[in-house]
C-alpha cells in the first residue's frame, strides 16, 4: 500500500519495494510463495499449492498450541490443532497439502506423519519383547495373567493399549533390585519365594531361546515372516536408515536446485562492484578529455593573441 501511494505521488518507491521483497522472502522460507503483480505496484501472494495468502490485505493463520504431546494425541482425534487460514481449515500433510515445501509443512509432517510412524514401529518392537518373555509355560513360577520379565508400566500387557508402549515398557520389579526385587529371580523364576540352586540355568536358557526364536510380529506393519527379536530390531533400524538416506538425497537435490536458481538470479542482476569500476574509468576518461580541451583552448587563445 505504501509503495502504491509513493508511486501515485510520483516518488521513488525502490526502497519500499526492497523492504517488501525482504518480508516476502522471509515468509517464503516458511511457506513457498508465488507473487502475482497487480496495478499500482501491489502484489497478490499465493502459496505454491494455490492458497491465497494476501490480496490487498494479509490473511490470518490460526493455530492452537498444546503442552506436552503424548503418543495417543493425533490430529484426527482432535487432540492436536490443525492450521486455519482466515478461519478455514488448511490441508497440512500429504500430496494435497496447501503449505507443502516449506519449514511449516516440515513441522506438521514430523508431528502428524513421521513421529507417529516411528512410534508405531517402536511400540510393536516393545510388544514383541514383552510377548516373548510372557509366553505361557516359560516361567512355571509365574501365575496366569501375571506380567513377564518386561511389563507395561509395572502391569501385564493386555494387548488393547499398544500406543505409547515403547515409553511404558519396564523391567519387572520382582527381578529389579532398584525396585526391591532380586536378580536371582532371573534364574529361579519371577514368582519364586527363595533362591534355588545356583547351578540351575534352565530358565536362563529358556529366556535366551524365547529371545532368539522366530515368531511373526503381531503389529507394526512389518513385512510378513517369522523372525527373531534381533532381526525385528534390525528391520526397525534399517527402516530408519533408509528414511535418513532418502531424506539426505532430497535435501541434496533441493540444495543443488537452490544453488542453481541463486546463481541464475545473480547472473541476471547487477554487479555493483563492476559497475563502480566502470564508472570510475569513465570519470577518469572524462577528466583527461577535459584537460585536453583546456589545453587546446589555451593554444588557440595564444595564437589569436599573436
Amino acid at each position: 500500500m505504501a509503495r502504491s501511494t509513493s508511486l501515485s505521488a510520483g516518488r521513488d518507491a525502490s526502497g519500499l519495494m526492497d523492504q517488501r521483497q525482504q518480508a516476502i522472502d522471509s515468509v517464503a522460507r516458511i511457506i513457498p510463495i508465488r507473487e502475482v503483480a497487480q496495478e499500482g505496484g501491489q502484489v497478490v501472494l499465493f502459496s505454491a499449492k494455490g492458497a491465497l495468502l494476501a490480496d490487498g490485505r494479509a490473511f490470518s493463520f490460526g493455530f492452537t498450541p498444546v503442552g506436552v504431546i503424548t503418543p495417543d494425541m493425533t490430529l484426527g482425534s482432535g487432540a492436536l490443532s490443525g492450521l486455519t487460514l482466515n478461519g478455514k481449515a488448511l490441508t497440512t500433510s500429504g500430496p494435497q497439502s496447501q503449505i507443502a515445501g516449506g519449514s511449516l509443512a516440515g513441522q506438521f509432517a514430523v508431528r502428524d506423519e513421521l513421529a507417529p510412524g516411528a512410534q508405531v514401529k517402536l511400540d510393536a518392537l516393545a510388544r514383541d519383547l514383552i510377548g516373548r518373555f510372557a509366553a505361557p509355560g516359560l516361567d512355571a513360577t509365574r501365575q496366569p495373567g501375571d506380567a513377564g520379565l518386561f511389563t507395561d508400566a509395572g502391569a501385564a500387557f493386555d494387548g488393547t493399549s499398544e500406543t505409547g508402549l515403547a515409553q511404558r515398557i519396564s523391567l519387572n520389579a520382582a527381578a529389579d533390585p532398584r525396585q526391591g526385587g532380586a536378580l536371582w529371580r532371573l534364574r529361579d523364576g519371577l514368582g519364586a519365594a527363595s533362591p534355588g540352586a545356583s547351578g540351575n540355568a534352565q530358565l536362563l536358557i529358556d529366556l535366551e531361546t524365547a529371545l532368539t526364536a522366530a515368531r511373526d510380529p503381531v503389529s507394526g506393519g512389518f513385512m510378513a515372516g517369522a523372525r527373531s527379536y534381533s532381526a525385528l530390531a534390525s528391520d526397525v533400524a534399517s527402516g530408519v536408515a533408509r528414511a535418513r538416506l532418502t531424506a539426505e538425497g532430497e535435501v541434496s537435490y533441493a540444495q543443488a536446485r537452490v544453488d542453481s536458481l541463486h546463481k541464475m538470479e545473480l547472473d541476471a542482476g547487477v554487479d555493483t562492484d563492476r559497475e563502480l569500476q566502470t564508472l570510475l574509468m569513465i570519470e577518469q576518461a572524462y577528466a583527461a578529455n577535459a584537460r585536453v580541451v583546456q589545453t587546446v583552448d589555451r593554444m588557440i587563445q595564444t595564437l589569436l593573441e599573436m
